[in-house]
């Protein structure tokens, strides 16, 4: 859910029109085009409303993942520098935290920065008090941010 009460739900992948992408605003149900990537629309694996509104997105189906935001307007897909990404989370100051198969990961915006390196099955969020929370195949820990 965003800020605004807006609810976003990703639907079905189909391979000829990618993934339907919803919003529900409180009246109606609205779809949202995702943007396209050599002619296909890709599928949308893990979605997460940041504190400013925009929505960011991992994305799949160009033989390549990527992380994207969407402003409300228009779509900025960013390149995804590490294999296998499974999980996203937004913090309250608007940095983007993605769990992969090797480890969490920060995106400023601008740049990507290891965190925890590892192997395995990580997953992630992120608390109101701005605490970064993963898993890993040795259980739960809470991640100091500077």
């Amino acid at each position: 859910m965003s800020p605004d009460g807006d609810v976003w739900i990703a639907g079905w992948y189909n391979f000829s029109v990618g993934t339907e992408l919803m919003r529900y605003g409180g009246a109606t149900m609205e779809a949202v085009p995702t943007w396209e990537i050599e002619g296909l629309r890709p599928g949308i694996w893990d979605l997460e409303a940041a504190p400013n509104g925009d929505l960011w997105v991992l994305t799949f189906g160009d033989a390549e993942l990527r992380v994207a935001r969407y402003d409300g307007e228009a779509w900025a897909p960013y390149d995804w520098p590490y294999p296998d990404p499974v999980d996203l989370a937004v913090a309250p100051d608007g940095t983007v935290w993605v769990a992969a198969d090797s480890g969490v990961f920060a995106f400023d915006g601008a740049q990507w920065t290891t965190r925890v390196e590892g192997h395995g099955h990580f997953a992630v969020d992120v608390a109101p008090d701005g605490t970064v929370w993963y898993t890993d195949a040795e259980g739960v820990h809470a991640l100091s941010t500077p």
